[in-house]
């Protein structure tokens, strides 16, 4: 569920605050994290789907519609412009 996610998520985040000193270098390696889940669930989605190459931008936006669908996590989008309480 989305609470236990953002609950877990922010476990990490406050294990990280601890371990690390600086804001940049629990930055950093929230940043390797999600690389290495993302190229994971893109070698999964690759592995369990009939796709071919991209030869075209429509093509590769239908992909990115897919991949998103695979997951079954709606994305947020959000701008560091937002005060806390425009998060949705």
């Amino acid at each position: 569920s989305r609470e236990l996610f953002v609950l877990t998520y922010g476990a990490l985040v406050a294990q990280l605050c601890k371990d690390y000193e600086k804001d940049e270098d629990v930055n950093s390696c929230l940043d390797k994290m999600g690389y290495g889940i993302g190229i994971r669930l893109i070698d999964d989605f690759l592995a369990h789907s009939d796709v071919k190459r991209c030869r075209s931008y429509s093509e590769t936006a239908d992909m990115i519609a897919q991949v998103k669908q695979f997951v079954t996590i709606p994305k947020i989008w959000y701008s560091s412009h937002m005060s806390p309480t425009s998060y949705p």
